[in-house]
C-alpha cells in the first residue's frame, strides 16, 4: 500500500476540528515556539483569520479568529 493510499484512507475517517482564539497571531507564535509544525500560518480568508497545524497524532486542527 502506498503512502498516498494511506493518506487517502485516513482522510476518509477524519473529523475536522476548529478552535476560536482571541489572538490568532499570538497563539500561533506560542505554538511555533513549542515546535509545532503549521500546514499554514495565519492568513485572512472569508472574513476570518485561519491557521492549521499538525498535532503529534497527525490530526490537523484549525484555529480561527474573526477578522476586523
Amino acid at each position: 500500500m502506498s503512502d498516498k493510499h494511506d493518506a487517502a484512507n485516513r482522510a476518509l475517517g477524519t473529523v475536522k476540528c476548529s478552535f476560536e482564539v482571541a489572538d490568532i497571531h499570538k497563539f500561533a507564535a506560542q505554538l511555533k515556539e513549542s515546535g509545532v509544525a503549521f500546514h499554514y500560518e495565519p492568513r485572512k480568508e472569508y472574513g476570518f483569520w485561519l491557521a492549521e497545524f499538525e498535532d503529534v497524532e497527525g490530526n490537523v486542527p484549525r484555529l480561527y479568529q474573526r477578522a476586523g
